[in-house]
């Protein structure tokens, strides 16, 4: 359950059996009754986003998204959120990065599936085998975007059993290496013959 008229997880409940799995990501206690749920949605329904988001989502008019629960199977039999989001160019992958259960990246990996960094060790965390798979569907997504830059994102279901585009976004809205920055800002220079 989710505003559709706000971002940066505001008042985002990622529910499965009664736990929210996304404050528990963060360290907070679980549990989120319907009451407090419905309360959030009360609240929100009276708010924009904030002040310096795009013009278009501060205009929106307030609504709510219910959303299946995608949760992708890891070590263990366990199911948990398993989202990778990657950064186009012109159409094309620069790099993408995994962010496990919302608890930030894990690791950055090359459009040829080549870990760049990890922030934990492989395994558990390792290169979906779906991951080509992955980077065509952004790509694809991008291309038909018609956007310099695009952050196109994509959850896991089960063991790559299905992929799923959860968000798409012009701006980064996350910090990575100079590294990486220097690779899309030098595949963007060239994308317009600078």
């Amino acid at each position: 359950v989710k505003p559709s008229h706000m971002s940066e997880s505001q008042n985002v409940f990622v529910m499965h059996n009664g736990i929210n799995l996304l404050r528990q990501a963060w360290g907070w206690p679980g549990q989120s009754p319907i009451d407090e749920i419905q309360a959030a949605v009360y609240e929100f329904s009276k708010k924009t986003a904030l002040d310096w988001e795009c013009k278009a989502l501060v205009a929106s008019k307030p609504g709510v998204i219910v959303e299946e629960l995608v949760l992708a199977e890891v070590e263990g039999g366990r199911f948990t959120v398993d989202e990778f989001k990657f950064y186009t160019v012109f159409g094309q992958v620069a790099f993408g990065e995994e962010i496990f259960s919302s608890a930030g990246t894990v690791m950055e990996i090359d459009r040829n599936g080549q870990i760049l960094t990890n922030k934990m060790e492989c395994p558990p965390f390792c290169v979906r085998p779906c991951y080509a798979q992955m980077v065509e569907i952004a790509e694809k997504v991008a291309t038909y975007a018609r956007a310099d830059f695009l952050r196109v994102d994509v959850l896991v279901a089960g063991r790559c059993d299905g992929l799923y585009v959860s968000e798409v976004e012009l701006f980064p809205a996350s910090d990575f290496s100079p590294f990486l920055k220097e690779a899309v800002a030098g595949r963007w220079r060239a994308g317009y013959g600078v």
